[in-house]
């Protein structure tokens, strides 16, 4: 090995050893998740290139996506060995947006399990192999491995059960070695943009560990084992040359016999040690049902899995999960449970003759399974607001229609990220608002304004409030001109076409409470526009959305009659946010879209708001003003 190899080697094992500063996470436009890979390289290139994660010279090429590799890279043949060190050179190109995950195999290679293991992947070691190491493998053969006594014999069933490369392959995978300190860097899950990715499974109990600790807690486990086994070695117990599984035979018959005879062990310290041997495939690296071997997320049924999977994804702040380690007969990544699950292992091995694919989260929602040569979009769930807000800002306009007439001028258009569109309403209605004007009529103050930018300020101002009615809103130049761009409401009718069909949802409290809000919403930025088509309602979950702000935000003082008709109707939470309204917040939320005097006014109708609902408190009760019994307006 080079001084400049045996450096790194010691820099690997350090960093392995030591737990690293926990750094702010990447932002991740896409992430790209790749399987089982088993020794398949080409596969591998393959799929790389097919997301288009490296160049032509397999050098990282998209520097907003991540790319997670969920395990088992070895055993079963094929070129391990080049994976391993493509992905290392990948993770150096890319720092904080590779991560290769551990698998059961990767473990098995860590503690010398290598009953999977093909003569091949050892012969990638071959070239590193001495002379000298080689030779001393083969006299501990002839001591431990009770040898013919024909040298020609012993040095072929040597060879078959120690082909060339071998021992530079143990080597190289000790925790000192160049393979084995960065696996032992390496994490069991990883938590990416909510989305939980692990190789085998995750249970409850696995949950409330807590990613950190399980992560700390395997590679304790994996560094345990070897430590113990290496006592076991010098207490004489084990010989250098056995198995994983002829170790723990040989302790096991051992103690039997020690048993028989009733021979004590030699100190408290040899029995502490073989006890902790024996324990430690109770460990989580080593259980069935551990974060490695487990295959629940693949073999129960739906109604199993719904009762459990939902608890330990929420301990853990995830979203969904995904996982590899059962490979699909079809060849196809799985989605179970409506996205709650993705199975993504598809035999890219050489020896499953499956195909190689990767699972593709894009940032707004896209799920896509990719393939050598083709793709399939397996999911389009519903976007957060701060992506929507992204979508809309840069989406690529593919679609661009008139829908209606007047001074607004709105158009439909239809924006496109990478496969995935979402249609808009378009506004940019710019009337009167060089400056807001007063105008005296027969002693009436008229303060008229009409700006698409105020289209955006309800949005901010709704989301601010908590209320979640104003669709999602950004300020937008397109083909020269700039203005409102807003969310559609899919699948919505507005609330005359409701009216008209009779519709009414199970629990009619649900609408009641949403124009409460509304009513209250709507004096706050003097919204005296509000009418039976700009209330659209989407019948499937019962949800009331607010359109059509651009004439809000005057500068009267006067509250809506709708609002002073009756007790007012509101969430205790809604009116703390009420109350907690301040200028220099306002100003700074409102800024570009509202003027200091628009922010003045609606600080003067929140007083007056307030003082109505103290009068509504005291001449009607609490109970009638907060509604406290009614569904959640979040469905």
């Amino acid at each position: 090995m080079s001084g400049a190899r045996a450096v790194a080697v010691l820099a690997l094992a350090f960093m392995a050893a030591v737990p690293s500063r926990s750094a702010e996470p990447p932002v991740c436009d896409r992430i790209v998740a790749v399987g089982d890979l088993h020794g398949g390289y080409e596969a591998f290139d393959r799929i790389l290139h097919e997301t288009r994660i490296v160049d032509e010279f397999n050098r990282w090429a998209d520097p907003r996506a991540c790319l997670i590799q969920l395990g088992d890279v070895v055993d079963r043949g094929g070129k391990p060995r080049k994976i391993l060190d493509l992905l290392m050179t990948l993770e150096q190109q890319a720092p904080g947006r590779v991560q290769m995950l551990l698998g059961n195999h990767e473990i098995m290679d860590l503690v010398g399990d290598l009953r999977y293991k093909e003569k091949e992947e050892f012969e990638e070691f071959a070239v590193d192999e001495t002379g000298e190491e080689r030779e001393k493998g083969y006299l501990e053969f002839l001591k431990s491995e009770d040898p013919s006594g024909v040298g020609e014999a012993d040095r072929k069933a040597f060879d078959e059960r120690f082909p060339p490369g071998w021992f530079a392959f143990r080597r190289e995978f000790h925790p000192k070695g160049w393979y084995g300190a960065w696996l032992l860097g390496r994490p069991t899950m990883a938590l990416v943009g909510g989305t939980l990715f692990v190789h085998g499974g995750v249970t409850e109990a696995l949950a409330r560990v807590g990613i950190d600790a399980l992560n700390r807690s395997v590679i304790a486990e994996v560094r345990d084992y070897l430590r113990l086994r290496d006592q076991l070695t010098e207490y004489r117990w084990l010989r250098p040359l056995m198995s994983f599984s002829e170790g723990f035979d040989a302790v096991r018959t051992r103690l039997r016999e020690m048993a028989a005879s009733g021979e004590p062990p030699r100190s408290a310290d040899e029995a502490e040690t073989v006890a902790g041997f024996l324990q430690i495939t109770d460990g989580k690296a080593f259980r069935p049902d551990g974060p490695f071997w487990n295959r629940e997320l693949a073999t129960l049924d739906d109604t199993q899995l719904a009762a459990t999977l939902p608890k330990a994804l929420y301990t853990l702040g995830a979203s969904r999960v995904v996982a590899a380690h059962n490979p699909e007969v079809d060849g196809r990544i799985r989605s179970r449970l409506d996205g709650l699950v993705y199975l993504i292992d598809t035999g890219a091995g050489p020896a499953y003759h499956g195909t190689v694919s990767a699972l593709e989260l894009q940032w707004h929602g896209r799920v896509r399974g990719i393939y050598p040569g083709w793709s399939a979009v397996l999911s389009d769930p519903p976007m957060s607001d701060a992506d929507t807000e992204r979508f809309l800002m840069e989406g690529r306009i593919v679609e661009s229609k008139e829908i209606g007439t007047g001074g607004t001028r709105p158009r439909r258009v239809v924006l496109d990220v990478g496969g995935r569109t979402l249609p808009a309403a378009f506004k940019t209605a710019l009337l009167f608002q060089t400056r807001l004007t007063n105008l005296e009529r027969s002693g009436l103050t008229l303060h008229f304004s009409e700006s698409y930018r105020h289209e955006q300020a309800a949005y901010l101002l709704d989301r601010w409030l908590g209320i979640g009615m104003v669709p999602p809103t950004v300020v937008r130049t397109i083909e020269g001109e700039t203005g409102a761009l807003i969310d559609w409401v899919a699948d919505a009718i507005d609330e005359k076409e409701r009216r008209d069909r009779g519709l009414v949802p199970p629990d009619p409290r649900v609408l009641v409470r949403q124009r409460d809000a509304m009513h209250v919403f709507d004096a706050l930025i003097h919204n005296t526009d509000r009418n039976l088509g700009n209330q659209l309602v989407t019948i499937h979950d019962w949800k009331l959305h607010l359109i059509d702000h651009s004439r809000c935000f005057g500068l009267e003082l006067d509250l809506p009659e709708e609002f002073l008709l009756g007790p007012a109707g509101l969430t205790r939470p809604l009116l703390a946010k009420i109350e907690a309204l301040r200028e220099k917040p306002l100003l700074e939320l409102l800024h570009g879209v509202a003027s200091r005097a628009q922010v003045k006014a609606i600080l003067a109708r929140r007083s007056r708001i307030l003082a109505k609902i103290a009068d509504d408190r005291k001449k009607y009760g609490d109970a009638a003003i907060f509604d406290e019994g009614a569904p959640p307006l979040d469905r």
